[in-house]
């Protein structure tokens, strides 16, 4: 009898990410974007502590090709200081169809997480088919909640689709929206902010995650309240039909300060002529949205926003989510994760957008 190939689990060295590459071309999507721009994959999953890229790779003896691949981002590779609250993010997790009776996959995930140290490990953006495999992990699951706001100033649309818009509420002017810059984030009020959250961040998260991209630009506000800041978000600019919209990609801070920000976000597209902002969230009190001009977005509803920009798909996205932790509140969106990352391969020139120093709202 033919005994089946002994097969080999272990972290990706760096001689064997080509096989990654060749791996996610011929069976996740053929010319991935992690499969052709290194920059890129060397930026999210480089790991030059340990000398490898974050991938658990499986490889039967004598096939050149990978039958199992589990890509993974901890937060400790962004800033080190985060080595003992780690959070490890999966990102691409797939094995070759002719493996999948084999439970490959759960050998590729238990490698990962007796090897790779965290308090809390999940994923933003898988699919249908596997959620159920998280949940019977028990992971915790379920959908980002999105919520919008439209620019009313405007008299058309290229991006908006709608069967009539919500009324805007008419909120106070109560804080002033500040950009930030690397600098600032040393400033002991907005760290504050920013580590006190689940899972765990840090300003030198923030610089390495978003100001330090290598492709995407992003943007970084504080609200501020009698010159205390009150809440931070991250923006990035998504553009196509000659029109543009501002996306919230990250949140630190007060549930109470929302309905404050939501008119500073609304001054801010209206003043930059985008059609819309949107912010995918979970773990923020939805009571709390009650009070803004944040409003939800229905998948299925009347109102259809753009997510997926490369290409511009005119639908509207349900995110899911898959997390496990010993914290029973944690704070999830859009850029956790891989989900907000370039889905087509990039020029290595930064997008430029609109900032100012400073406004009321």
């Amino acid at each position: 009898m033919n005994m089946p190939p002994e097969t080999s689990v272990g972290f990706c060295p760096p001689e064997e990410i080509g096989k990654v590459q060749k791996f996610l071309h011929d069976h996740w999507a053929e010319n991935h974007v992690l499969a052709t721009d290194h920059t890129l994959i060397d930026w999210q999953h480089k790991d030059m502590l340990h000398n490898r890229y974050n991938f658990v790779i499986a490889q039967q003896a004598g096939d050149e090709d990978l039958c199992g691949i589990l890509g993974f981002i901890s937060t400790r590779q962004l800033d080190p200081a985060l080595a003992r609250s780690n959070t490890i993010w999966l990102t691409t997790w797939m094995v070759r169809p002719d493996m999948r009776k084999s439970a490959l996959g759960m050998k590729l995930l238990g490698f990962l997480t007796k090897n790779e140290p965290a308090v809390h490990i999940g994923t933003v953006g898988n699919n249908a088919e596997v959620a159920g495999v998280y949940a019977a992990l028990r992971y915790k699951t379920g959908t980002l909640n999105r919520h919008a706001i439209v620019n009313r100033k405007l008299s058309s649309y290229r991006l908006v689709k709608h069967r009539g818009l919500p009324d805007t509420k008419n909120i106070p002017a109560t804080g002033t929206l500040r950009h930030l810059s690397r600098g600032d984030l040393a400033n002991s009020h907005i760290a504050a902010l920013i580590e006190n959250s689940t899972p765990h961040k840090t300003p030198a998260y923030v610089i390495g995650r978003y100001l330090e991209h290598p492709v995407y630009k992003y943007d970084i506000y504080a609200l501020f309240k009698a010159e205390r800041p009150q809440a931070i978000i991250v923006t990035r600019v998504c553009e196509a039909e000659t029109a543009s919209a501002l996306r919230i990609v990250d949140f630190y801070g007060r549930e109470d300060a929302l309905p404050s920000l939501s008119s500073a976000v609304q001054t801010l597209i209206e003043r930059d002529v985008y059609e819309y902002a949107d912010f995918y969230n979970y773990g923020l009190d939805s009571d709390a949205f009650l009070k803004t001009n944040f409003f939800p977005v229905e998948n299925d509803g009347g109102l259809v926003l753009p997510n997926y920009f490369e290409p511009l798909t005119p639908s509207n996205t349900q995110i899911r989510f898959a997390f496990k932790s010993e914290h029973t509140s944690f704070r999830l969106f859009k850029a956790d994760a891989d989900q907000d990352r370039p889905n087509r391969t990039y020029a290595l020139t930064t997008q430029k957008t609109k900032t100012s120093a400073s406004f009321s709202a």
